[in-house]
């Protein structure tokens, strides 16, 4: 093992320790009030960042490469905004280990909550998506959220409270055609918080879901190389077209979703979920379709088809069944 490596084990040792001891240092700030917000540099994750620093939260930001946290830095001094920044790349389990290593350096005691926010978009049809993209697609947006808790579980535990806050998705709710690895992904998030909420209730540590819709972010620019060579003039070019078109909108800001994450660790007993943004009150109602209606909104919604064909269908399906 190399030397930084032998340092990296003799820390995690040092904070395991600690752990189990009970025995902390003063952290950053109030302790109550370290959060830890991962994938910050953009869209989501920034605007949390943003909306934290300025209501008195201490924040550890993470950011991909140490170009994009200098950028991160410069933005928020721009702003009278301060926040400390760890360089983490989520694809690699030993960069979240160091990454880990040095924020239990910056908060001995741990941060009080964290924000999971670090992921990527990955669209394709089924048929389209390689099993290695996919891998990556569930490594990040799934296993690294998990190590990242589990990481931080065992100072939480031994404080007596803690908050994870995950950044789930629309998506985790309702699989979404062409975006089906990321619903996936999305999915399981939301199934590991709602076990994981249950398993550290009686810890003092609330395990919340925020759910947005459509937001600003560079995670749908970033997709668009990830479709595949030939997305239009392969057999799924008519939705892949439409996906071009939905990818390029102008989508709000994600300013509202901030103010939700704020208000879900400023609330003494948050909510399990937030749906936020345009269509999430209809998540109830789309969630106990049947099947083949709610598979005739998602052909409408892609423009695969019309919805006078989809009304006349519907229309003969309903007399079959009345016989």
């Amino acid at each position: 093992m190399s030397n930084r490596g032998d340092r990296i084990g003799r820390r995690i040792g040092a904070w395991k320790a600690c752990h189990s001891r009970g025995d902390y240092l003063p952290s950053m700030g109030n302790p109550s009030k370290t959060v830890l917000v991962t994938g910050a540099t953009s869209g989501i994750g920034l605007a949390v960042t943003k909306e934290l620093a300025a209501s008195g939260f201490a924040v550890i930001a993470t950011a991909r490469t140490q170009e994009k946290a200098e950028q991160l830095l410069n933005l928020l001094s721009d702003l009278g905004l301060t926040a400390r920044v760890v360089v983490c790349d989520f694809e690699k389990s030993t960069e979240i280990t160091a990454a880990m290593v040095k924020i239990f350096e910056i908060s001995p005691s741990g941060p009080w909550a964290v924000v999971n926010n670090a992921g990527f978009a990955l669209p394709g049809s089924i048929e389209d998506v390689t099993g290695e993209i996919a891998q990556k697609q569930l490594l990040i947006n799934v296993l690294a959220p998990a190590e990242v808790i589990r990481a931080l579980l065992p100072s939480m535990r031994a404080r007596g409270s803690g908050r994870i806050i995950n950044i789930s998705s629309f998506s985790g709710r309702v699989a979404t055609p062409f975006l089906g690895w990321y619903s996936a992904s999305k999915f399981a998030l939301e199934a590991i918080s709602d076990s994981l909420r249950v398993e550290v209730s009686e810890f003092g540590i609330e395990v919340v879901l925020i759910e947005p819709s459509g937001f600003a972010s560079s995670i749908w620019a970033n997709s668009l190389p990830l479709l595949p060579a030939d997305a239009l003039t392969g057999p799924y070019r008519r939705a892949y077209s439409k996906a071009r078109k939905l990818i390029n909108t102008d989508f709000p800001e994600p300013t509202p979703v901030a103010k939700i994450v704020r208000i879900a660790l400023e609330s003494q007993k948050p909510k399990a979920r937030y749906p936020v943004g345009k269509g999430t009150r209809a998540i109830p109602v789309l969630r106990i379709l049947p099947s083949s209606l709610l598979d005739l909104l998602m052909q409408i919604n892609l423009g695969l088809s019309k919805p006078v064909t989809i009304l006349r269908m519907t229309i003969r399906r309903f007399k079959r069944t009345r016989g």
